[in-house]
């Protein structure tokens, strides 16, 4: 008798405890696809180890410091490569510094 009550009371402990259990959310994620393009960014703002850039179609974002090879002021230019999401529901887009443009393209575009 003790462990036909011991099992009943175990069943309603499991039962009760899975109406609380919270509803299951779809997971966010892949598999995701992504193309790429060439963008120029310049820098807007330093602020300690984060940099904040923006692209050519106006974005704002940011990376680290340690992603530049040098030490980074406000208003210079750099090359980077820019993956958007294409399918999907990961990062909309994410950017790779691909370093500063030639010296010869800077030279031209201030011409």
């Amino acid at each position: 008798m003790k462990f036909s009550a011991t099992l009943a009371l175990l069943a309603s402990a499991i039962s009760f405890s899975a109406c609380a259990m919270p509803p299951v959310v779809p997971q966010v994620g892949g598999p995701c696809s992504y193309e790429s393009k060439m963008i120029g960014a310049t820098v807007s703002v330093v602020r300690g180890d984060d940099i904040d850039l923006v692209d050519e179609d106006g974005v704002t974002f940011y990376q680290r410091a340690t992603s530049f090879p040098e030490p980074v002021e406000v208003g210079q230019y750099y090359l980077f490569q820019k993956n958007y999401i294409v399918r999907g529901t990961c990062t909309p887009y994410n950017f790779l510094l691909i370093g500063a443009p030639p010296k010869a393209a800077v030279l031209e575009d201030s011409e």
